[in-house]
């Protein structure tokens, strides 16, 4: 037993260490960290499940996709697991990544590799490493997540190609003409089969007494409600949208004149709603609709909505919301035409909606819906080509009088012109699809163009109620004024454009998983190298440069107003300096909002270095010029407000650009010039150290004037002048000996240069009327002139004069000459 008795012994001297409160205090806190530190299963599920799901997720789709069998139903299906899956993936990437870069910080913060041949502490070197390797543990989650969403986004593109090829494939599938008389005969055939089937559902129905019991117990109500629901339609609209018209043509307040036409036009969706509601309450009630009409009966609702807002719509278009003004301005006529055509529009599209339930409810041969089809088709055709004759009409009567607005074939007054003709382009191709057998595409061609002028009504009826709206908050009619100066009408039309867009691509075919594709592209965004581009990054970029931009305009005008006029730069100064501000500005600026919607640009690098040469070379004179206008504001050869000659103008500086500078010459002509010649040219500045200047004013006198007294004229006409400076005094000086005259020279300064023109213009006036006083003359030029031969030239006069001919010539000039004298007299 002599090894139990160690043990006790040992045992006996370590309980009363382990009794000691810091020591258990430590082997608690040792056994916490182990447990922590140690990976159990149940953490470790949560991490592998998803795992396992996309993976098997991943197997099915490769597998249909393989197939390429499954019906578009069970491929949306999958598409809709893989995309929540790929949004999982990204969002767990995205949040695991924070570990990631606080491990590439502190990386960062070791600095830089050493170079070959160089070596580093071993502190360093031993903490790189294990960073590195903590790197690589948590890079490996992320990078098999990162694997798993692009794997999920390749098999969602692939399902959409596969989902798009059925579409086309159905469309393009060609089923039996409706021109063909054995088309009609299977036509009558099965309808009558159907009405059969659900005379045949109703006779069942009714059969049991209970049935029977329980609808006889609820005519009542049944009656009720659509007695309500036809008061409601045929009297309560009209006489409510009547007395709204009377009310508001007694206002003269706009507001609340606009606001009771506003309530009027939606009695017209309101009450009819309320109507359509209370029939269809009343048929739910009755319940009687058999199994062969589920489908149609699911639809009902659908159809009913579709024909109240396209009475709304047509109304609200065509028929005059206040009785001086029409949206569409077609006069009374023609705009309940067009409000009649909006109606047999909408109850063609409930004809649609019902003629897919009953090929739901029944199933129909490839003739029967060949021929419904083309009846559909041909009368939404003609319905579509009325509507597209109108608004042609109407528009040929409009462009005359739009003068050169609308005949430049550009504008938004092309618009209803261009839909016009595309009206007519579909109202054209669809009974020629429906003819050869096309019926699926011709109905694509022809329900999808009424569905986008319903939506496109109901925009522009959107944006008229919203600009007279605004216009009353604001006090402007935008409809009556003619104002491109604001941009309340675009941003109005932009917001607009943003929700009509994705519902005409949703009427056009589109699946509301495109729709959710795009949206994702703009919220994940797309990669570029490192760096991820999405509409969350741009609207970042967008708000904190716009936030930049801003700040920096309004210190700038701060500076300008407020801090710069109470110092003692001079005026070029100042506007060097706020120029200088709104360059560091609008830099900082740009660098933040880089910085602050995330964009990594080192990984655009290379690219930028291989553009840089092209850049170079294309971009040089620019650059050129920027760089000049950067020297003039920080060496200040020229400032704003200088005199200067350059390139042969002569001007007032008035702005130093980005790439150029503004010259007003003395005529008031503005002279741009770019910077790099006022750098690499010659420039004549006149007032870049001081404002005084030179002026020299030549004189002329006559030979034996009195010297003295022309001197003593000109330096009083300097003297007497204010703008002549006193020092440096004014000087006469004798330059020379001239042809006809002898030619002084008056040489003065002036307090300000730019006064040259009328200083010299005052002392002339006084110069000339003094030396005219002292009779000294100023002399014009004198020739001396000698003609040779002199003695021919008498002789030939002479003898010309002699001649007979000559003599009775001049006697008769004699004659002319004494009548026209008698006349006068």
């Amino acid at each position: 037993m002599p090894n139990a008795e160690v043990a006790f012994n040992a045992s006996s001297r370590i309980v009363p260490w382990l009794r000691h409160p810091s020591t258990m205090m430590a082997l608690l806190l040792a056994l916490t960290v182990f447990a922590a530190s140690y990976p159990r299963a149940e953490d470790a599920a949560p991490l592998e499940e998803p795992f396992v799901t996309w993976e098997r997720t991943a197997a099915e789709a490769k597998d249909v996709l393989e197939e390429r069998s499954a019906s578009t139903e069970a491929l949306e299906e999958l598409r809709k697991r893989l995309a929540e899956q790929r949004k999982a993936a990204f969002e767990i990437a995205e949040s695991g990544s924070i570990d990631v870069r606080t491990l590439q910080v502190q990386l960062d913060a070791l600095g830089p590799l050493p170079s070959e041949g160089e070596t580093e502490p071993d502190e360093v070197a031993s903490r790189r490493s294990e960073i590195n390797k903590e790197l690589a543990t948590a890079n490996r989650p992320i990078i098999a997540l990162r694997e798993a969403y692009e794997r999920a986004d390749l098999l969602i593109a692939e399902v959409d190609s596969l989902i798009r090829d059925q579409t086309t494939s159905k469309l393009l599938t060609r089923s039996p003409t409706p021109l063909l008389p054995s088309s009609w005969v299977a036509t009558i055939s099965e309808v009558s089969e159907y009405s059969q089937r659900i005379a045949s559902d109703l006779r069942e129905q009714f059969r049991y007494p209970a049935e029977r019991a329980r609808l006889e117990t609820m005519v009542p109500s049944i009656l009720f409600l659509i007695a309500i629901g036809i008061l409601l339609l045929a009297l309560a609209m009209p006489l409510a949208s009547r007395l709204l018209l009377r009310a508001a043509e007694g206002l003269s307040r706009s507001w609340r004149r606009w606001s009771l036409l506003v309530l009027r036009n939606l009695c017209h969706v309101l009450i009819p709603g309320l109507g359509a509601a209370s029939i269809l309450l009343a048929l739910r009630m009755a319940d009687i609709a058999p199994a062969s009409t589920s489908a149609l009966a699911a639809t009902v609702p659908t159809m009913a909505a579709v024909l109240v807002i396209a009475h709304w719509l047509g109304h609200s278009l065509f028929i005059p919301v206040d009785a001086s003004r029409q949206l569409l301005g077609l006069g009374d006529r023609a705009g309940h035409r067009g409000f009649r055509l909006c109606q047999a529009l909408g109850l063609l599209l409930a004809a649609e909606l019902g003629l897919e339930g009953i090929e739901t409810d029944f199933a129909f041969s490839p003739e029967t819906v060949a021929v419904l089809g083309g009846l559909i088709v041909l009368v939404g055709s003609l319905l579509l080509w009325v509507l597209a004759r109108l608004i042609l009409r109407v528009r040929s009567v409009e462009e005359p009088a739009a003068g050169l607005g609308a005949e430049d074939g550009s504008g938004p007054n092309q618009f209803p012109t261009m839909l016009a003709r595309l009206m007519q382009v579909s109202a054209v191709l669809a009974p020629v699809f429906a003819a050869i057998g096309l019926v699926g595409l011709a109905r694509e061609t022809l329900i999808p163009m009424i569905i986008s002028i319903g939506l496109i009504g109901f925009a522009y009826f959107t944006f008229q109620v919203v600009m007279a709206a605004l216009g009353i908050i604001s006090g402007r009619d935008y409809a009556a004024e003619d104002d491109d100066s604001s941009l309340l009408p675009f941003a109005v039309i932009s917001l607009l454009a943003m929700v009509l867009i994705p519902l005409l691509a949703l009427a056009w075919g589109a699946r509301t998983a495109d729709i959710a594709e795009v949206w994702h592209l703009l919220i994940d965004g797309v990669k570029f190298g490192e760096t991820r581009i999405s509409l969350e990054a741009v609207i970042k970029l967008i708000v904190v440069f716009g936030t930049g931009m801003v700040l920096t305009r309004w210190f700038q005008k701060l500076l300008r107003t407020t801090v710069l006029p109470r110092t003692r730069l001079d005026l070029g100064g100042q506007t060097a300096l706020v120029t200088g501000v709104g360059y560091v500005g609008l830099t900082l600026a740009a660098l933040i909002a880089v910085s602050a919607a995330g964009l990594n640009l080192s990984s655009l690098a290379v690219v930028a270095g291989a553009l840089s040469v092209g850049i170079g070379f294309g971009l040089q004179t620019i650059v050129s010029n920027f760089v000049s206008g950067i020297i003039l504001l920080i060496e200040r050869p020229i400032k704003e407000g200088d005199w200067i000659e350059v390139s042969g103008y002569s001007g007032v500086v008035r702005k130093i650009a980005v790439r150029s500078t503004r010259i007003e010459t003395f005529d008031q002509h503005d002279v741009i010039v770019p910077n790099s010649d006022l750098i690499a040219g010659t420039v004549k500045n006149m007032t870049l150290s001081s404002k005084t200047g030179r002026l020299v004013i030549p004189v002329g006198i006559a030979y034996g004037s009195d010297l003295e007294a022309t001197r003593r004229i000109m330096l009083d006409a300097a003297a007497n002048n204010q703008m002549v400076m006193r020092q440096p005094a004014p000087a006469v000086m004798f330059i020379g000996l001239g042809e006809s005259s002898l030619d002084f020279e008056l040489r003065c300064y002036l307090h300000e240069v730019g006064a040259g023109v009328s200083a010299r213009s005052e002392i002339l006036f006084e110069i000339y009327n003094e030396l005219g006083k002292a009779g000294i003359e100023i002399p014009f030029p004198q020739r001396d002139i000698h003609l040779r031969d002199i003695d021919r030239l008498i002789e030939a006069i002479a003898g010309r004069a002699l001649s007979p001919k000559l003599k009775g010539r001049s006697q008769t000039t004699t004659g002319t000459e004494a009548e026209n004298a008698a006349q006068a007299k």
